[in-house]
């Protein structure tokens, strides 16, 4: 895509282009969508694999190198990104709320009701392999029923 735009130019001073944060241009030629695809090809392995998966999506867009200062981009963004954000104050007025939801969660055999843990125990398999991971949440004996707790403080 080829956007036309207006600079401010002043003498001595870089280009200003107002429109750029309206409209979400990179200060780089690669659009957001490259330059994620890049970030997510090249932690999953190499620059040149990244390279080479980019190249075989989308064409030839990019050089390796390219790539790689579109990676190392995204990881200065990351650090800015944290050090910029500054908690809230509370106040004391404001209510606080915790929900958990326990639906399918698998429960080790100690804090198993007893009736529960013995039969579990029949259920169990014979020998020294551990039991596999039940393949649905409605096997007997492995996971709680749905429970939700919430808390409210104030």
């Amino acid at each position: 895509m080829t956007v036309r735009r207006a600079a401010f130019r002043a003498p001595d001073q870089a280009n200003s282009y107002p429109a750029d944060t309206v409209l979400s241009l990179r200060a780089h030629r690669h659009s957001h969508g490259l330059a994620r695809a890049a970030v997510l090809e090249a932690v999953r392995s190499s620059y040149d694999s990244a390279h080479a998966a980019i190249t075989r999506v989308c064409g030839p867009v990019s050089g390796r190198r390219q790539l790689e200062d579109l990676v190392t981009g995204a990881a200065t963004d990351v650090a800015d990104f944290y050090h910029r954000r500054v908690p809230q104050h509370c106040p004391a007025d404001t209510t606080l709320a915790l929900t958990v939801d326990a639906k399918g969660i698998l429960m080790r055999p100690s804090d198993l009701r007893e009736q529960t843990r013995r039969a579990a125990a029949a259920a169990a398999p014979v020998g020294d392999s551990p039991e596999p991971r039940p393949s649905s949440p409605s096997a007997p004996s492995s996971t709680t029923a749905a429970t939700s707790n919430p808390i409210y403080a104030q």
